[in-house]
């Protein structure tokens, strides 16, 4: 088992420096406020305008978030702090930006790896077999739902997994399981569904049943319960969108009344889970929350990182059942689902904004959703069908019986060369993130003076720019939407070639940007003029804003590759960290093999 917690380990953190998601850092920047010094973080919220959103997670989120941002404040050092109040697509330009992604996941990396090791124990104690331990773990380790959310996007689901797993491993006390679980559901209040599933398979006796949950019930209201009287807890919380989603599926019956379909088909599974033979129980346990968990995603809108959920669960099951050939049919639809649901999300830091650290302009890639509508295709019928089929496979499993299979003869070795393999990989990924020739933002910094389109007429702004020019964009402000002034400007460069876009208030939202895209002639300037002309004012709505050398502020885009330069100084920034995983990997070498 050691070796494959090494492979994991150098694969987590190989990857986890040159991976992004801003609701990481995000998350971060809660428990550094004010220096560290808020606990109380609903109140600090409400009595504070604050530039980031209301606390959305239960309490022992926060106090989790308060153990984690030492940790990753100690590994980020100066300018951690700063790097975490950047925004969301300006944090990949930081030098650093490795060494603060690997510092802002490394707890959750931790915690990644003690769970697959919790998991490893509990199917080996469970199957009383060292190679469905060692299996189940493997799945876990590298599942690529595990990497995805946990590896790369770094999400903190991982502590309400971790300590449910803790509460399975040692069930035998139950008032220590129901203080994890009710911790978990503290964390993120999913758990407490898992906790009740569990407990209808493992618990027969009526008394012990409500004894259990009423327990975890408790520690979960002693969670809350210092906050429960407060309005703006119970908006931010008990009442937000997080929270609700499982409400959202529902069937009108008349008369203002409406099946709720999640909380139904809990309810049968919950049934199902309470009549199952008094046998094999963590299986069928794990089987019931793993269909819990489909059920809730199949029917509301999910987060394509809450998938993690299933994954323990699963590990647990098939790893000591069993797996058969209608769950393999059944596993890839749902992970075929899963890739589809992902890529529908119009939201780049989901796919490709992920690799944006060492590539920047990756940022600026359209996402799948809005590529294909600028093409004249609209998925969201594709989507439609994805969430289906996840549906379809979430109801096929409430009428599946778990059959206990005979042990399989699980024999995967792990061996030496695979960790040759999971560095050509990274290198691989680096090598071509560095070649990958993307639109590069040189972005205007603007000193938040505006002035209006009449001031302009006639001036000239002269600017320099990169070779490849294939757009820019002029800022161009419309409060309210409401101008009708317009105008025309003109653009040329040193060689005298020119163009000129005519633009009005009707172009122009409020603190926007005006695309202008470079005719092929003018991509190889290296200076170009702009001018205003032909100026018609009817309101003197239409604003632009200033750079900080009084220019009109414009966002250049280049096509290219990433500076070179900037690149090796991001590598080089985390030398002591490559050398510290080579020495690991020499180390896992030199490990006997399993």
């Amino acid at each position: 088992m050691k070796k494959i917690i090494l492979l994991a380990a150098i694969a987590f953190f190989l990857i986890a420096p040159i991976t992004y998601h801003p609701d990481t850092k995000l998350t971060l920047r809660y428990p550094a406020l004010e220096n560290g010094k808020v606990w109380d973080i609903y109140e600090y919220i409400n009595s504070h305008k604050l530039d980031i959103p209301d606390f959305h997670y239960p309490p022992a989120h926060y106090w989790w978030l308060k153990i984690h941002y030492p940790i990753s404040k100690f590994i980020g050092g100066r300018g951690f702090d700063t790097w975490m109040a950047s925004g969301s697509a300006q944090a990949s330009f930081e030098v650093n930006v490795l060494k603060y992604n690997l510092a802002a996941k490394f707890p959750l990396l931790l915690l990644g790896l003690i769970s697959g090791f919790l998991i490893y124990i509990i199917v080996k104690r469970a199957s009383n077999s060292e190679k469905s331990g060692r299996m189940a773990a493997l799945f876990w380790y590298f599942n690529p739902i595990t990497i995805y959310s946990l590896v790369i996007m770094g999400q903190n689901d991982i502590v309400a997994i971790t300590l449910f797993l803790l509460g399975v491993l040692f069930y035998k006390k139950w008032w220590l399981t129901a203080l994890l679980w009710g911790l978990a559901s503290g964390v993120k209040s999913y758990p407490i569904i898992w906790a009740i599933m569990f407990y209808l398979v493992f618990e027969k006796n009526i008394f012990r049943l409500i004894r259990n949950i009423s327990a975890v019930f408790a520690v979960y209201g002693l969670v809350l319960l210092p906050w429960l009287g407060k309005d703006y807890f119970t908006q931010a919380v008990l009442n937000s969108g997080l929270s609700q989603r499982m409400f959202i599926s529902s069937v009108p019956i008349g008369f203002d009344k409406e099946i709720l379909i999640v909380p139904l088909l809990l309810t049968v599974i919950g049934l199902k889970a309470w009549a199952d033979k008094n046998k094999d129980k963590l299986a069928r346990a794990s089987f019931r929350v793993f269909q819990s968990c489909l059920v809730i995603l199949a029917f509301s809108h999910f987060n394509p990182q809450w998938m993690l959920w299933t994954v323990p669960f699963l590990s647990i099951w098939i790893f000591i059942a069993g797996v058969r050939r209608g769950d393999v049919v059944a596993l890839l639809a749902i992970f075929a689902s899963w890739i589809v649901l992902c890529l529908g999300f119009d939201d780049k830091f989901l796919t490709w904004g992920l690799l944006s650290p060492l590539n920047p302009g990756l940022i600026y890639f359209p996402s799948v959703v809005e590529y294909a509508r600028n093409k004249g295709f609209e998925l969201s019928q594709l989507i439609d069908l994805g969430q289906s089929v996840l549906a379809g496979v979430s109801l096929w499993y409430l009428g599946k019986r778990l059959l206990m299979k005979k042990k399989g003869k699980y024999d995967f070795k792990i061996r030496n060369f695979y960790i040759f393999v999971l560095w050509f990989l990274v290198v691989l990924l680096i090598f071509l993130l560095a070649n990958l020739t993307v639109e590069n933002k040189s972005e205007s910094r603007r000193n938040n003076v505006e002035i209006s389109l009449s001031e302009t007429n006639g001036k000239k702004w002269s600017y320099e720019v990169r070779p490849n020019l294939k757009y820019f964009e002029i800022s161009l402000n419309n409060p309210g939407l409401n101008s009708q002034d317009k105008g025309k400007l003109v653009v040329f460069d040193e060689n005298n070639n020119s163009f000129v876009k005519e633009f009005s208030g009707f172009n122009a939202e409020g603190m926007g940007w005006l695309r202008v895209d470079v005719p092929e002639n003018m991509r190889r300037s290296e200076n170009i003029t702009i001018e205003t002309k032909d100026i018609e004012t009817k309101d003197a709505l239409l604003k632009l804003s200033l750079d900080d050398r009084d220019r009109w502020a414009i966002n250049f885009y280049n096509e290219g590759k990433p500076s070179l330069n900037l690149v090796t100084q991001k590598l080089l920034g985390l030398w002591w960290w490559w050398i510290a995983l080579a020495g690991v990997s020499v180390f896992y070498l030199g490990v006997k093999e399993d």
